[in-house]
């Protein structure tokens, strides 16, 4: 046993249990296991309304079946030791046995070998003694009697004695306990406890009890409607005064004489009283209350009454003046701040949200309101949590339309909101809250992205609306990424990368305005083939502001994130975003450049590095596979536009054919038809460009033939340098 002194009076001792069912039983306190006659041990000081009071009765249920098992294999081990020494004694008897009975065998034989020589020697003596004495009268001679064999060493067989003895059911720890409970004897009955037992309340007495809290105070209602209607205001005052404090100085009394449940019960109609009193105190305009703004008299009652209560709970220990002393000092301040700001319904409902969101910042404090009797007030601090909630709630629904003439009113108080419910994540990870941090930290930017979205809303420019939400999720994204990173895998880096995640995903809705506008650009170049060869190669197609906008955007958003990327050591499992990223954006922003020669140009430059980069089997071929075959058909197809740059486009697409041809065995022979059935089409084409374009008539062979001479020219050149290619590769020769 060891003592510590308490603080409050009491001796703090920790006994180990005399028995096993001392563990487990209900009506011992589990720390020094003296009986239990109130919620509060009188020996140790341990509350046991703590609701971690199932906790250690668990434990203490699962050490009493670990200790029986126990037992239980210490039984089986004693009793296969008696079993075995059982048997060990039996064949060591069985063995003296048969030793005995091998020495009475040969001591039998030696008396019969020795037995004839004795009797002729006394033969011998009788007659030399009657020769010399022949007065004397001839005895006859005795007959020897032989006793019985006797072992020279009997055989003792001793009863089996235990080597290792069971030790007793209850075991006595080294220390003293307190009044240990003496271990009956084996066999005797097990006693009951006979001490007094903790309370327990049926359904029905609970019943009874809310019916009677119900009764009082109707009443209490009645009562103080007839003091109402019939009294004057001193009267009414006086009564309505006396009923208050009579109600709880009943429910403070009964709670000393542990009648808990009932001392509560009637505590529940003191609140119900007080704010009755609240109410008519304004009804009866006393002292001018009447004229006081609504909301500021309502908060700085509640606020009142949320420390009265709070202290009357101290005194009295009492849980229900508590839990409504928390809930009245939440809502107090947020009443008076509502009021404070006046005129505006909207601004009043956000003053009141972000004051409930400051005010619960305090939560893990509330359980200091109490003397501990109360254990951590988990109630208490979840409906703190719960009230923090409505606060984000009620400010995010009164910023959306806050100051409908300030264009950037709902990105302030948004700001300000977010930075508060991030105040809570960061409170909530250092607490080691997971599921709190996990769902403030998102909160937070939802409320700081819908006040973003609102003042975009506002400002009602296309380009700012394109460009700034982008950029904002982006860098958000990152700084918070990053931060999660640094946070490894604890609480802080959980939060943070679904905070993160919801940075991400804000983003990714951001981006499709910019995306559109991108796409839509290549209307642009696409309407010039209706003319079919009729525009020049310098024809220009300018764009609109918020599709150039929009492309720059996209491009510093893919370089600022590949950029954090690598210097965060990211880039490793990140690069297929970054490269297809790439890669789709350099095939969008090709109408940027306006005129239509650029645009093709720049489209064939992309296919010409794709197979470059394929040729040298650098990066992801995936990637250049696809890149290459989209901008080699959009330079084709946007090459019909002009003479000059669809024989650039058909130029480059032969030799790209050709190249492809090289790369590899598997796909020469696709690539061989694909060259030949291109440029023998090409081939009918090229009359019709050369007039349009030189405004000359070429006379030309027929189609077939046309189409033979060019097949048979491709053939040929096709067979020249494969084999070639295939050695400056590396590849075997076919």
């Amino acid at each position: 046993m060891t003592g510590v002194d308490d603080p409050r009076g009491f001796t703090r001792r920790r006994v180990w249990p005399p028995s096993r069912e001392a563990l487990i039983d209900s009506t011992r306190c589990p720390s020094c296991f003296t009986e239990i006659a109130a919620s509060t041990c009188a020996s140790c000081g341990l509350d046991l309304s703590d609701q971690r009071a199932y906790r250690v009765l668990d434990l203490s249920q699962r050490v009493a079946r670990l200790l029986g098992d126990r037992d239980e294999v210490l039984a089986q081990m004693h009793a296969d030791a008696d079993r075995a020494f059982a048997a060990a004694a039996k064949t060591a008897a069985a063995a003296a046995a048969a030793e005995r009975a091998a020495a009475e065998r040969a001591a039998a034989e030696q008396a019969a070998a020795t037995r004839p020589a004795a009797a002729a020697a006394e033969r011998a003596a009788a007659e030399q003694a009657a020769a010399t004495r022949p007065a004397a009268v001839a005895l006859p001679s005795p007959t020897p009697v032989h006793a019985p064999p006797v072992d020279a060493m009997p055989a003792q067989v001793h009863a089996p004695v235990d080597a290792m003895p069971e030790p007793p059911r209850d075991v006595d720890p080294p220390t003293h306990p307190p009044a240990p409970t003496p271990a009956a004897p084996a066999g005797a009955p097990k006693k009951l406890p006979t001490g007094p037992t903790a309370p327990r309340r049926s359904g029905v007495q609970v019943f009874l009890l809310s019916i009677g809290v119900v009764l009082l105070a109707v009443a209490a209602a009645f009562f103080l409607t007839v003091a109402w209607v019939s009294g004057g205001l001193v009267l009414r005052s006086i009564i309505v005064a006396l009923a208050t404090v009579g109600v709880i100085v009943t429910a403070s009394v009964l709670r000393r004489r542990r009648l808990t449940a009932t001392a509560e019960g009637i505590a529940l109609l003191g609140i119900a009283l007080v704010a009755l009193d609240v109410w008519a105190v304004r009804a009866n305009d006393v002292a001018g209350a009447a004229g006081t703004d609504a909301l500021l008299y309502w908060g700085s009652a509640a606020l009142a009454a949320g420390v009265g209560f709070a202290a009357w709970a101290r005194v009295s220990r009492l849980r229900v003046p508590l839990t409504t002393g928390v809930v009245a000092l939440a809502g107090g301040p947020a009443l008076i701040a509502a009021g404070a700001v006046g005129g505006d319904p909207l601004r009043a409902w956000y003053a009141a949200g972000l004051t409930l969101l400051l005010v619960t910042l305090a939560a893990p404090l509330a359980p200091r309101l109490s003397r501990g009797e109360h254990g951590s007030l988990v109630l208490e601090v979840a409906v703190l949590r719960g009230v923090a909630a409505l606060g984000a709630v009620v400010g995010l629904s009164a910023l959306l339309g806050l100051e409908t003439g300030a264009t950037w009113a709902p990105v302030v108080a948004a700001l300000s909101l977010a930075a508060v419910i991030a105040a809570h994540a960061i409170i909530a990870t250092r607490r080691g809250e997971q599921l709190i941090a996990s769902v403030a930290a998102p909160a937070a930017v939802l409320v700081f992205g819908a006040g973003a979205t609102m003042t975009v809303v506002r400002v009602a420019d296309p380009t700012f609306t394109a460009t700034a939400p982008l950029l904002v999720a982006t860098v958000l994204f990152l700084a918070l990424e990053r931060a999660a990173t640094r946070a490894g895998g604890a609480t802080a880096g959980v939060a943070l990368r679904v905070a993160s995640l919801t940075a991400a995903a804000g983003g990714a809705i951001a981006a499709l305005i910019p995306f559109a506008l991108v796409v839509a650009a290549v209307a642009g170049p696409l309407r010039g083939l209706g003319r079919g060869f009729g525009r020049s190669a310098f024809a220009v197609d300018v764009p609109d502001a918020e599709s150039t906008a929009s492309a720059l955007t996209l491009i510093a958003v893919v370089a600022l994130v590949a950029v954090a990327w690598r210097l965060g050591g990211l880039w490793a499992a990140r690069n297929p975003v970054i490269v297809w990223s790439t890669a789709v954006l350099a095939l969008l922003v090709g109408p940027q450049l306006r005129v239509i020669g650029l645009v093709v140009l720049w489209y064939l430059a992309i296919a010409i590095a794709a197979v470059l980069l394929l040729r040298a089997r650098r990066g992801r071929p995936e990637v250049w596979v696809s890149v290459g075959i989209s901008a080699l058909l959009a330079g084709w197809i946007l090459s019909f536009s002009a003479p000059l740059t669809w024989a650039i486009a058909t130029v480059t697409v032969a030799g790209v054919l050709w190249v492809v041809a090289s790369l590899h065995r598997l796909v020469r022979v696709v690539a061989i038809v694909a060259l030949v059935v291109f440029v023998s089409g090409s081939a009918f084409l090229v009359p019709v460009v050369i007039g349009i374009a030189f405004g000359v008539f070429v006379l030309v062979p027929g189609p077939l033939v046309v189409a033979a001479g060019v097949a048979s020219l491709c053939l040929v050149a096709a067979t020249i340098p494969f084999r070639s290619l295939d050695i400056a590769n590396g590849m075997p020769r076919p």
